[in-house]
């Protein structure tokens, strides 16, 4: 599955994304901005625990309307936030709950993961994530917080991504 084209800064309309394109004035750097909060920042102890050297997804897990929802896949190359359909059913969300909008995307497909943190979710939540430390930081009213992965499950989704990804697709139903 690929998705491409999500909403640029809320809005999904051609006039709304030229518009966004275009709104960037200078490339010159845009000099200092006021400090505010914690400083988010990744060190050594962030790697306690993990086998190095690895090349696995960040994983997490997140709180999301209520739910605990495993198997958030963090991808700093999706320009959108997927919740899965799987993922809404084990929430307990009703179809009459949904409301249809532009973003975020639900999608019905299967999957190893329930959901997907692209850019936008990130830039929501101010975090910084780190693929290095398998971690994504940000920050809240008691501090840095974090979500750290679990090695184990960011494998095992891989496993189980590349696993169906070599299945035949199913010839047309009856």
């Amino acid at each position: 599955m690929t998705i491409i084209g999500g909403p640029v800064a809320g809005n999904t309309s051609a006039k709304a994304r030229k518009a966004y394109a275009r709104s960037v004035k200078s490339t010159e750097w845009p000099g200092k901005r006021a400090r505010t909060g914690d400083f988010l920042t990744f060190s050594d102890e962030d790697l306690c625990g993990l086998e190095l050297p690895h090349e696995d997804a960040i994983v997490i897990t997140m709180r999301i309307e209520d739910s605990d929802v495993h198997k958030i896949m963090v991808d700093t190359g999706s320009s959108v936030d997927i919740i899965y359909w799987q993922a809404f059913q084990c929430m307990e969300i009703l179809l009459e709950q949904l409301l249809p909008v532009d973003y975020p995307l639900v999608v019905d497909v299967p999957s190893s993961y329930n959901a997907l943190l692209g850019r936008p979710g990130m830039i929501a939540l101010r975090s910084v994530p780190s693929p290095y430390h398998l971690v994504i930081k940000f920050p809240s009213p008691r501090g840095a917080g974090e979500y750290r992965t679990d090695q184990l499950v960011s494998r095992k989704c891989y496993s189980a991504e590349l696993t169906d990804f070599k299945k035949p697709a199913q010839a047309g139903a009856n």
